[in-house]
């Protein structure tokens, strides 16, 4: 009723390509009996006038499978706009904070070609700046947006100085393509547009507008390696009591060295931290771990069995410089009762 019942005076004249999500669960569930049709399977494209659209279902095939499907059916494709759609986002900061096939993905849609990665997963919207890669004169750019507003509660973006617009409304997106003109809307439920892209290409070049607001897909990398760093603290405690926050550091993807200013934040009232300040400098291929020595001053709440955020909240501030960019970032602490 969630599903059929909103799409019905739609779906008679409308057609509808669904993507397989994590609520989907096996290969052999509704999804497969309601959605696909005969002799179709989980993976699936089409053409229609100037784009080329992709889906793929994350559930039912290996990551480098996947990708290795997705960059084949964009080969030669000669479509003026590629699209793909996974469930599950690539590049997300809010919500499920996902990364699905980190570090390699991002990568390999930008080398296939591909204009629009659109996803859902965190109940959300984010539309990034593009994405940047290859060698002069044969820059691929990429623009990922996450539209999670179906439906679920929502969750709240941490926007930050990748995206253009973030934000936590109900909404749909509606992209209207002529020729080499694109424009998209994010519309929401009282009809309202609250975000609007405009872009062209001219002999498949992007215009130089659009390209201006890029970031490279090196940076992005850095900035989400540093976000699934583990922040964990160990033991809970209870008020008065010590304990450790670890963070072990690895950035697969940095070509040069990284200096990192770290810092726990945290409520006044929360916690006591003799030296909640370091330094580090990590290379490529090196691994490190940081250590905070802490004492709570309530009783530490979380669950028994899951690592998930501690409370009162409890952050790492990573300030990061190379010798091509700075940025920060905040992981929130994590921890799991006795």
């Amino acid at each position: 009723e969630q599903f059929f019942d909103p799409i019905r005076g739609l779906a008679e004249t409308v057609p509808i390509y669904a993507a397989k999500g994590n609520h989907d669960k096996s290969s052999q569930g509704y999804f497969e009996k309601l959605m696909m049709a005969p002799g179709e399977n989980n993976h699936f494209g089409f053409n229609y006038g100037p784009p080329r659209y992709w889906s793929g279902d994350q559930y039912v095939a290996r990551t480098d499978e996947l990708l290795g499907l997705m960059a084949g059916y964009f080969e030669g494709s000669g479509a003026r706009w590629n699209f793909v759609t996974f469930h599950t986002p690539c590049l997300n900061f809010g919500g499920h904070d996902s990364m699905w096939g980190y570090p390699n993905s991002l990568g390999k849609i930008l080398g296939a070609g591909v204009d629009f990665l659109i996803v859902g997963h965190s109940h959300m919207y984010e539309r990034f700046r593009p994405l940047a890669s290859g060698d002069e004169g044969s820059m691929k750019y990429l623009t990922s947006i996450t539209s999670g507003g179906g439906g679920a509660p929502m969750y709240e973006p941490h926007a930050g100085e990748f995206h253009i617009a973030a934000n936590q409304e109900f909404h749909f997106c509606l992209f209207e393509i002529k020729g080499d003109l694109l424009t998209m809307q994010q519309i929401n439920i009282d009809g309202k547009v609250i975000d609007s892209l405009t872009v062209s290409k001219s002999q498949g070049q992007l215009d130089p507008q659009y390209v201006a607001e890029t970031v490279p897909l090196e940076h992005i990398l850095l900035h989400q390696g540093l976000q699934r760093c583990p922040v964990v603290a160990k033991p809970l405690a209870a008020e008065g009591e010590p304990f450790w926050v670890f963070c072990d550091i690895s950035l697969p993807t940095a070509k040069s060295e990284v200096r990192l200013d770290l810092e726990l934040i945290f409520g006044s009232e929360d916690y006591q931290i003799s030296e909640p300040k370091q330094s580090v400098v990590i290379g490529p291929n090196e691994k490190v771990q940081v250590k905070f020595l802490a004492k709570a001053k309530r009783d530490m709440k979380q669950s028994k069995a899951w690592l998930v955020p501690i409370a009162p909240a409890l952050w790492l501030n990573f300030e990061y410089e190379t010798d091509k960019w700075d940025g920060s970032i905040r992981v929130r602490v994590k921890g799991k009762g006795k």
